[in-house]
């Protein structure tokens, strides 16, 4: 078991000012929980990423990827490894679409785009997090997901290569995607993003928040939450033979949909 020396050592072999050893996880998780981890390495750009998940392989660190921590039960106990932090906030317009690191908070990027007159991701308001846990997880509310809004993306690959990938390549689900087990860290996404009056759809965001009391766009973050982790039920399944199914999966009465991601 390494002690905080260990880590220490392990640290000043990496990017000086962006590997914190023994950082609590309470200070990264939404629900403030969480012991130690062992290295926590703020990514920053590509490079950094290569570096970061190329030294856990050398030293057979366990590597765990992390955004806005808000899906995230941490166990008091810590995390012995690596953790890749990913605050890639980079934001630029091409258009009528826009290219957005993987770090930046989801709701920062609803607000910078409707104040650059372009909407399409408005419905999210409210959902806390980043953009990449977004992507990996899936998002969504109001019966839109974030996967239907994503052109293509960067990802960093366990084998090192960065690629950009279209959004086939995610296997998006129900809350789900395939980057959930292939480990793959994304980097940037590129969602589309139609022209309209954005002060109507600022407006109409606002409403949604107020009903679902929820603070302004960009400060929720700083509260102690969770992103909602109830899931509906599965689609009717009909019988070989044609007759109705039943709904798989049912959650009881009083009970989780599911169980924390």
């Amino acid at each position: 078991m390494r002690d905080l020396a260990d880590w220490t050592r392990l640290a000043a072999q990496l990017t000086p000012g962006s590997v914190v050893p023994c950082a609590p996880l309470s200070a990264l998780t939404t629900l403030r929980i969480g012991g130690p981890a062992g290295l926590v390495c703020r990514v920053h750009n590509v490079d950094q990423a290569r570096e970061f998940q190329a030294f856990a392989a050398r030293h057979d660190l366990a590597c765990e990827r992390l955004g806005g921590g808000s899906n995230v039960l941490a166990d008091d106990a810590g995390f012995p490894g690596l953790i890749l932090k990913v605050e890639t906030h980079d934001f630029e317009r091409r258009g009528d679409t826009v290219r957005a690191g993987a770090g930046l908070p989801f709701d920062h990027l609803i607000a910078t785009t409707l104040r650059e007159g372009l909407v399409g991701l408005e419905f999210a308001s409210g959902i806390p997090g980043t953009l990449g846990g977004a992507v990996v997880g899936n998002a969504g509310c109001y019966g839109h997901e974030i996967g239907e809004f994503v052109l293509e993306a960067t990802v960093l690959r366990p084998d090192g290569r960065v690629v950009v990938v279209g959004p086939d390549a995610f296997g998006f689900a129900y809350r789900d995607s395939a980057l959930k087990s292939t480990r793959a860290v994304v980097l940037d996404v590129r969602p589309p993003a139609g022209r309209s009056l954005a002060g109507s759809r600022r407006r109409q965001g606002h409403a949604r928040r107020r009903r679902r009391g929820l603070p302004r766009p960009c400060e929720h973050h700083r509260q102690p939450r969770r992103g909602d982790q109830r899931r509906r039920p599965a689609p009717r399944r009909a019988h070989a033979d044609g007759r109705p199914g039943a709904f798989p999966d049912r959650p009881r009465a009083g009970g989780p949909a599911s169980r924390p991601r």
